[in-house]
């Protein structure tokens, strides 16, 4: 399977989006060689530092977005369905809001457990691990995770809704 994805840092106005498509082991693979460590303490001028992964036959889509909290970096994880997957374009201007989309922050294990999932496509388990890790203070309304407590979450989850705009366009046009 091949997937398009797209890199996103906090000191850069650019999301990169690489023209190569790549397979399920290269992604583990650019996932466990991204610099979080360093990427993550950086002050955020423009945007958390991402991953995004699309597989190109159903359009499925995984965020990975780094941050740190109480010195402890962590994932928060956006898992993106179209609701129709063979539309062209399945998440242009006309059809974007035509998604189920489900979030939830993650520690670094589990993460790697929901990245494992999606590239081998047991996509009930995406949501089943997603679900699970919903903390006290998120809330699902619909199928948009929302956190009414923290701050940060709630700015990342606004900023990640503002990169899928421009990585529907940029993807897809």
């Amino acid at each position: 399977m091949k997937y398009k994805y797209s890199i996103c840092y906090p000191d850069k106005p650019e999301i990169q989006f690489p023209d190569e498509a790549l397979e399920k082991n290269q992604i583990v693979q650019l996932v466990k060689s991204f610099d979080w460590d360093n990427e993550v303490t950086k002050e955020i001028e423009y945007y958390s530092p991402s991953l995004d992964f699309i597989n190109l036959k159903n359009k499925m889509r995984l965020i990975l977005s780094g941050f740190v909290i109480d010195e402890l970096r962590q994932f928060q994880i956006g898992y993106i369905i179209p609701n129709d997957e063979k539309a062209e374009k399945a998440f242009d201007d006309n059809n974007y809001y035509n998604a189920e989309e489900y979030y939830a922050d993650f520690n670094i294990e589990k993460s790697y457990g929901v990245l494992n999932e999606f590239l081998n496509m047991n996509y009930g388990n995406v949501i089943s691990l997603i679900q699970a890790n919903v903390k006290d203070n998120d809330v699902l309304v619909g199928e948009n995770l929302i956190d009414e407590i923290n701050t940060e979450n709630i700015i990342a989850k606004i900023e990640q809704s503002v990169i899928r705009k421009r990585m529907w366009w940029e993807f897809w046009k």
